[in-house]
């Protein structure tokens, strides 16, 4: 109940401070961010917790399955996101067309958002998982107060002051997280950071050199079809160099599925004896 008061609490506080015109900006600029999880979160949080569970259960090792699994999805999730904040004109334009453009500067603050947020989406997992349900229950009842505050306080100040509020809710709840998984369950912040770096390394080979390229040449009318479609190639073809050069566990992943897939090809095609 609380997650999802959580999620509709954005649009239903904008909608009663600012008009239904802001609500509908607000809600087209978070469309970008909810690809994200409608694509990647949705299958990893249906098998996290019996994942956390299992290594509790038979290795002991719930903090090393969390932590590594925090840097894969940091892997995804940190120069996908990075890169929709860079191109977040081009999608608007690409996806929603010319009359949602307003949503462009407040769609790039979400991603930020969406960024931190990703470093304790699967705290509540963890701690369910070891079987701290009322830690997890207090967390996110703290989660979504710090949420309701950053949105009341500067929702006034229009959908930008929405999306900065998020934002400062979002770095507030990281520290929130940290204390109640440092209790539950022992994780160390330095961990975290050490877990992570490689996924913001890897994100700025990824997304730094579109970065670049949309300060040089700003995007607009004339050039967002272009931007967007090979800033999007590029990024995606230095993801995958970047992987390999820096060794990030994700590339190992890769690795594995590839070649379970190549076996299952050739087993296939085999010619019967």
């Amino acid at each position: 109940v609380m997650q999802q008061i959580g999620k509709g609490a954005p649009e239903l506080i904008i909608g009663r401070a600012q008009t239904m015109a802001d609500v509908g900006m607000f809600s087209r600029a978070n469309g970008l961010v909810e690809m994200f999880h409608r694509l990647v979160m949705r299958p990893v949080l249906q098998v996290c917790m019996p994942y956390f569970a299992k290594s509790d259960r038979e290795q002991g090792a719930l903090v090393a399955a969390y932590l590594r699994s925090l840097s894969l999805l940091t892997a995804v999730g940190w120069p996908f996101l990075a890169f929709l904040s860079v191109a977040a004109y081009s999608a608007v334009r690409i996806i929603y067309g010319t009359q949602w453009m307003a949503a462009v500067p407040v769609a790039q603050v979400l991603c930020v958002v969406g960024a931190v947020q990703l470093l304790f989406l699967l705290a509540r997992e963890a701690l369910l998982a070891c079987g701290a349900a009322r830690r997890a229950n207090h967390l996110q009842m703290g989660l979504l107060t710090l949420l309701l505050l950053g949105l009341c306080l500067v929702v006034p100040f229009g959908l930008m002051g929405a999306a900065v509020g998020l934002l400062a809710a979002a770095l507030c709840s990281v520290f929130l997280t940290q204390w109640h998984l440092s209790r539950g369950i022992g994780l160390k912040a330095w961990d975290v950071a050490k877990h992570c770096g490689p996924s913001l390394l890897l994100t700025l080979v990824a997304v730094g050199p579109v970065a670049v390229w949309s300060l040089v040449q700003p995007v607009g009318e004339n050039n967002y079809g272009r931007f967007g479609i090979l800033g999007g190639a590029s990024t995606a073809f230095l993801w995958l160099v970047g992987l390999r050069l820096l060794k990030h566990a994700l590339w190992d992943e890769l690795a594995h599925v590839a070649s379970r897939g190549a076996q299952s090809i050739r087993a296939r095609w085999r010619p019967a004896a």
